[in-house]
């Protein structure tokens, strides 16, 4: 009987052993693509002209007057004051040929 005793505790000492390794195994898993993700460079161009298509069009009609150009904003180039109901044009993070002076 002490045998039988001694070799279920030996199985679930075992047991408990293997549950142990496996959960430290997924932790270490889990946390490696985590720093993965969060070590990528960001590919996103600062100077991009798929921003301003997303304004709504009389922003866009702001942007085609003051520009003769194609334009590239960065992305705090707009915001918008929902209180004030209005767009705020930041001027510094437009790019474009032949950007009016007069309107910065």
């Amino acid at each position: 009987m002490i045998k039988q005793g001694r070799s279920f505790l030996l199985s679930r000492m075992t047991m408990t052993v293997r549950c142990l390794l496996l959960t430290v195994l997924l932790l270490l898993c889990t946390e490696v693509r985590a720093y993965s993700r969060a070590s990528s460079p960001n590919m996103d161009n600062p100077w991009n002209t798929e921003r301003i298509n997303v304004f709504p069009a009389e922003v866009r009609q702001y942007i085609a007057r003051i520009c003769k150009g194609p334009a590239k904003a960065q992305q705090d180039f707009a915001t918008y004051n929902p209180q004030e109901k209005r767009w705020r044009i930041n001027l510094e993070y437009l790019r474009c040929s032949g950007l009016i002076d007069s309107a910065r």
